[in-house]
């Protein structure tokens, strides 16, 4: 037996702090309550992941428009590049070179059609330190410095290819360093308020590139029950219309 999801979807592509987004306070979860029965979110992060991985998934997730069973992507977000930007000698199984990485947001973007409106996240700054003495590195395999060379280069694809660009790293250097605790849960993953800070930012940009898509405006899947339900006519008025 399968289900209809009868809505269509907002698709997020990314890592594990696109994956622990589901979390209460993360983005996902954000997103899923503003788009309440007008849209559904579906989180597609995957814990370690880099470019090269990830695009080896999307390729096998995106079908033909209209196949039955499957949900039609309103819109897709990707973001990727905690795990690229490691050391190539202290983290090789992750790194991913910066033309390699852009050529893999590429290719992901790529596979989805043009009609299908996209935004792209860039990788926040972190809290190196913190995270490598968590996991017992003895020398950490990122940098701030080396993470933002990565989210400038995801903010040359948006440019080059037209696609809005959250700058995470330029909205997480606003915060003083000094209370980036409160934005990391473990010097890499965000907390509550990190991912507050990202579901703002993402939600003002939708509102202002894709005004279709503002989740105040848009109208529900399904009618209100005390105004919109023909009681001559029940069907019809429950009738799923895309």
């Amino acid at each position: 037996m399968s289900l209809l999801p009868l809505s269509k979807s907002i698709l997020l592509l990314g890592d594990s702090i696109t994956q622990q987004g589901t979390q209460a306070g993360g983005y996902s979860q954000l997103l899923s309550q503003a788009y309440i029965r007008k849209l559904d979110v579906v989180n597609r992060g995957y814990g370690g992941y880099n470019a090269k991985f990830l695009y080896e998934i999307v390729k096998q997730m995106v079908v033909e428009k209209g196949t039955k069973g499957l949900s039609e992507v309103a819109l897709v977000t990707l973001f990727i590049g905690a795990n690229d930007s490691t050391d190539a000698v202290l983290n090789p199984r992750q790194h991913v070179p910066i033309p390699l990485y852009k050529e893999k947001v590429k290719a992901m973007l790529d596979l989805f059609p043009a009609s299908v409106p996209k935004i792209l996240i860039t990788p926040p700054p972190g809290q190196p330190e913190r995270f490598s003495r968590l996991i017992g590195q003895t020398t950490p395999d990122r940098t701030n410095k080396v993470t933002k060379q990565y989210a400038a280069a995801i903010l040359e694809v948006g440019l080059e290819l037209g696609v809005p660009v959250v700058d995470l790293f330029t909205e997480f250097e606003k915060v003083p360093e000094a209370e980036w605790d409160t934005l990391f849960s473990d010097g890499l993953h965000l907390t509550p308020a990190g991912y507050q800070l990202l579901y703002s930012a993402l939600l003002a940009l939708i509102k202002t590139k894709y005004p279709a898509l503002d989740p105040d405006t848009m109208p529900m899947v399904f009618p209100d029950w005390q105004s919109g339900i023909d009681l001559d006519n029940i069907e019809e008025s429950l009738r799923y219309k895309e």
